[in-house]
């Protein structure tokens, strides 16, 4: 009787899992961002307060491949986004007196101009299984993050640059709900925490699909880094809306 019971289970949660085909997609769209979060190196800096950090690039592209349903193959998604922004430090300098005949009663103030431009390169593997109108996925990210900070100080004309070249595996797991075929509702995470320094991203969208293969997305995405360095500590979030337009084709 228990084992009567197990397989009538277990024919109930993977009975749809079989019926998928697997396809592949890509994605073409834009993530309306804002950077917020502290930045310390000598004294903390606000990324909003302080910097006044605004985002310029808002392009996000993504390729991908999903298998059936069932199997051992990963769901694959190459992901590019580009994480740019500019942001203005002003420090107002101490007046000069008024025996002084070079600076005259007061200094200018110092003008630096921050810009950050780094290229997200997220590679996810995933493994579905289903389980009745849900689809489980687990698997991993490995992200790439390569650019640069650059700060000018308009003053003298001086400028100094900072390099990031860093890669990083996450742990992922997901979730999609499809009650419509035209409709699927997907909820996912990615984690990593060592040594102090921690990377957590978040994302929820939405997809409806009007006409055939073509679909709009849309959702929210956010992405966090802490990254506690002997010389400087940063608390970044990069968080905010994104929409797509999604062409899904089965094999």
């Amino acid at each position: 009787m228990l084992r009567a019971f197990s397989g009538a289970v277990l024919a109930l949660v993977f009975s749809n899992a079989r019926a998928g085909p697997s396809q592949v997609y890509f994605s073409v769209g834009g993530w309306a961002y804002d950077i917020d979060g502290t930045y310390t190196n000598t004294s903390e800096l606000d990324l909003e307060d302080d910097l006044a950090l605004k985002s310029t690039a808002r392009q996000n592209y993504v390729l991908g491949y999903s298998p059936a349903r069932l199997g051992w193959i990963p769901a694959l998604e190459f992901d590019y986004m580009r994480i740019a922004a500019t942001g203005q430090q002003r420090f107002a300098l101490l007046p000069g007196t008024g025996l002084d005949p070079i600076t005259g009663p007061l200094l200018p103030d110092t003008v630096v101009d921050d810009r950050t431009s780094v290229n997200d390169f997220e590679l996810t593997a995933r493994w579905p299984w289903q389980l009745g109108s849900f689809r489980l996925l687990g698997g991993f990210t490995v992200t790439t993050l390569h650019g640069q900070v650059t700060a000018a100080d308009e003053t003298n004309g001086q400028q100094e640059t900072q390099k990031i070249n860093e890669t990083f595996p996450l742990l992922s797991l997901g979730v999609q709900w499809q009650p419509a075929p035209s409709l699927r509702v997907s909820l996912s995470g990615d984690y990593i925490e060592y040594g102090g320094n921690r990377a957590d991203e978040l994302e929820a969208s939405v997809l409806w699909k009007f006409l055939g293969p073509v679909g709009l997305e849309a959702g929210y995405r956010q992405r966090r880094y802490k990254i506690n360095d002997t010389v400087n500590k940063l608390d970044a979030r990069v968080a905010g809306a994104r929409i797509g337009v999604v062409m899904e084709i089965p094999l």
